[in-house]
Order: C-alpha cells, then sequence, then structure tokens
C-alpha cells in the first residue's frame, strides 16, 4: 500500500500552504506497512483445505512472524441456495483461519489474531458468472498479511 503523503493528513490545509522545516524522525519513515495478499481455492461446495491450500499457507508462515494484522475473507460462488452459500463461505473463512492459528502456534511464534469476514456480494449475481474459471475464483479464501517493517538498529558494531 503506498505511503500517505504529507498531503494527506489531518492538517492538510496546513501542511499544503506551509513550509515543514521539521525533519523527518526516521522510525515514522519506517512504519509504513508492507502487505502480503494470497488466495486459496476450493472444491465446489467444499469447505476442507486442500493440498495447495496447505502448501499456500505454509508459505506464509514466515510472514506470520512479523504480521501485525490478518484478515481472512471467505467467499463462494453464487450456484445453490444463497444462505447455503453465506454458510459455506463463513466456514471456509474459518478453515484458513484455524490452520494459519495452528501454524503459527506449531511453529513458536506469538499468537495472532485474525480478523475474519465473508465477501457477501459473491454469491448475488448467478446470472453474470457462467465460465467455470470464473466459479472457482469465487470459490476461494484471501488472506491479508500485513506488518510494519521493524526498524534497522543503529547501535550495531
Amino acid at each position: 500500500a503506498p505511503a500517505a503523503s504529507p498531503a494527506s493528513s489531518p492538517n492538510s490545509a496546513a501542511a499544503a500552504t506551509e513550509p515543514n522545516h521539521a525533519p523527518e524522525h526516521p522510525a515514522a519513515l519506517a512504519t509504513v506497512a508492507a502487505s502480503t495478499r494470497k488466495s486459496v481455492y476450493f472444491a465446489s461446495g467444499r469447505a476442507a483445505l486442500g493440498l495447495d491450500a496447505m502448501q499456500t499457507l505454509r508459505g506464509l508462515l514466515p510472514l506470520l512472524a512479523e504480521a501485525s494484522t490478518v484478515t481472512v475473507v471467505g467467499s463462494a460462488d453464487p450456484s445453490g441456495d444463497p444462505a447455503q452459500n453465506e454458510h459455506l463461505a463463513h466456514a471456509r473463512a474459518r478453515a484458513v483461519t484455524e490452520r494459519l492459528t495452528q501454524l503459527s502456534a506449531s511453529a513458536g511464534l506469538p499468537r495472532i489474531d485474525v480478523a475474519t469476514s465473508i465477501c457477501d456480494l459473491c454469491w448475488l449475481n448467478p446470472g453474470k458468472i457462467r465460465s467455470q474459471a470464473e466459479l472457482r475464483e469465487l470459490r476461494r479464501v484471501d488472506i491479508e498479511i500485513r506488518h510494519v517493517p521493524r526498524p534497522a538498529r543503529a547501535d550495531r558494531t
């Protein structure tokens, strides 16, 4: 995600008209969050993690050590009953959240808090999506891991 410019700060009018002669604090420059996004895919009507999904989640383990926030968003394709699709999207998000938490704990990492939600519009327009590739794309969980890079230590000798 791009860093906020000084003009987009709460005092944007002042920042745009008054020169700022104070030097930027180095720690403030290092607080821009980095973000990694991955998706895992599911079989139609299923919430069980497949081998590819498990491999993707294991690949995220190094990023979990530096995570400041983890967001998981479950979705489903529009085939079938909307209420069942909503339940399926929740179940998929829970499966990913539980597995990420297990992986983190088994690696001895600090406990991670995962914000879990669903894409509640994904299954509402069945007439607009026809190809199998489009349907497969909706049978997923998106994972975003945000972390704030640690500033370099100046006291190394």
